[in-house]
């Protein structure tokens, strides 16, 4: 189930239960659960015993994706008026803007559970900047005791048939599913979005984040993806509550490398091929 609030996803679950009886998984989707106070509460003393599934992305592609998203969506109350280079805010936000350098820092949002020792090399790549009154509030209390599945998004879609294999299976053993899972889909919602709505979108705010001009807001989510990347391997998955699969460590070590380079290289690729195909044809 997709549930926007985690309370109302636990309500309807309870009452699927109370109706139809327990089943064997009952479960809800929000892609920024953790990121509410209310849901982190609701798991540590209502929902212990809930395993988590909790996927991220390189920051740097998060807010270009989601920003560009916001757009298509019409969404403008996700990503404001300004540029995205005004959206440059170490505190999280909320509505009306939500789409800001702050909630990219997902290894923030990872700490207030509550599964790492908290040492001062580690609160360095946290930003104490960054945490609200709540945050610190939630840091000074009991931790989560829930376990925890991490996963980069890039592995749902990993062409590799080892990697994608092992991936499958531990998450089927992670959740304790008997039978092998179907396998995943992958869906553009961009441009499902699009076809649904049939709205007009607006390309001239649509963003390239390896375009000069965005720099500003570049280089602040590749300082906040390198800090993310040490502190998670550094400190979050040596917590025995946490599971990660095959090749994470070296997906979440690769956030150190800028994304825009690798966008580049292909491009240069690709414009060579263009050239080698049209020298081709003159010569024949």
């Amino acid at each position: 189930f997709n549930h926007v609030n985690p309370l109302n996803g636990a309500t309807h679950i309870q009452n699927i239960i109370a109706k139809s009886g327990s089943g064997k998984f009952r479960g809800y989707e929000n892609p920024h659960d953790i990121q509410w106070a209310g849901s982190v509460n609701l798991f540590r003393y209502s929902c212990p015993n809930t395993k988590l599934i909790v996927s991220l992305r390189h920051p740097v592609t998060w807010f270009e994706s989601f920003y560009n998203y916001g757009v298509i969506y019409n969404d403008y109350w996700r990503i404001g008026a300004g540029t995205p280079n005004e959206q440059i805010n170490p505190l999280p936000s909320t509505k009306p803007v939500y789409v800001t350098s702050g909630n990219g820092a997902f290894h923030r949002f990872l700490a207030v559970l509550g599964k790492t020792p908290r040492g001062d090399d580690e609160v360095e790549l946290l930003n104490p900047a960054s945490f609200t009154d709540i945050d610190k509030e939630l840091l000074n209390i009991d931790r989560v005791n829930n376990t925890i599945f991490l996963l980069e998004v890039s592995q749902m879609s990993d062409t590799n048939e080892t990697h994608a294999a092992t991936f499958k299976q531990d998450i089927e053993k992670f959740i304790g599913f008997d039978e092998p899972l179907p396998a995943i889909p992958h869906a553009n919602s961009g441009e499902a979005v699009k076809k649904k709505r049939k709205r007009k979108v607006n390309t001239e705010r649509l963003m390239d984040i390896c375009d000069p001009i965005y720099k500003p807001i570049h280089d602040e989510m590749m300082i906040i993806a390198r800090n993310a990347s040490a502190w998670i391997l550094g400190y979050f998955v040596q917590s025995a509550d946490v599971v990660i699969s095959g090749n994470f460590e070296d997906v979440v070590k690769g956030w150190n490398e800028d994304p825009c380079d690798t966008r580049l290289n292909e491009e240069v690729q690709n414009q060579k091929e263009v050239l080698l195909q049209e020298d081709s044809s003159s010569r024949s």
